[in-house]
């Protein structure tokens, strides 16, 4: 779920389907990051939400499939790659970065989330099954307020 958008996007173009069957891949562009991490043909550093909106049109441009949001995103780089990303008909698969619940991003439109990397261990029980609808015990620390 990683890559060179433009390099995937190409391998998608009519000329290549002959050698093989890119026609129905499923293409995402780098990572949407946010500040310290380190850029690379794999990972766009977003700043600002203006960058977050630029970010997500370039992405539309090479037909990408969703965008991939990924840890240390601010706040209003996310929401501005949520909206973005619903004006460009994009979808939004990707982590959950620390400046957002797991509500509010599936909320905004997010489609899945990835690993989970935020929840706390002792809150992972909360993902378990209730067998029988039997209440469920409540870990400390990990009322939908503080996770």
């Amino acid at each position: 779920m990683a890559g060179d958008a433009a390099k995937l996007a190409d391998a998608r173009r009519p000329h290549h389907v002959g050698r093989s069957d890119w026609s129905t891949a499923r293409v995402r562009g780098p990572h949407a990051r946010g500040p310290p991490s380190q850029a690379d043909d794999w990972t766009w550093i977003i700043h600002s939400p203006e960058e977050s909106s630029q970010c997500v049109d370039r992405l539309v441009e090479l037909r990408v499939d969703f965008i991939k949001v990924h840890d240390g995103l601010a706040r209003e780089s996310y929401l501005a790659i949520a909206a973005a990303s619903k004006r460009g008909h994009s979808r939004s698969w990707a982590h959950v970065p620390a400046s957002m619940t797991p509500a509010e991003a599936s909320d905004l439109g997010q489609k899945s989330i990835e690993h989970f990397e935020f929840v706390p261990k002792s809150c992972h029980v909360l993902f378990e099954s209730v067998v029988g609808g039997a209440p469920r015990h409540l870990p400390s620390g990990c009322d939908p307020q503080s996770t």
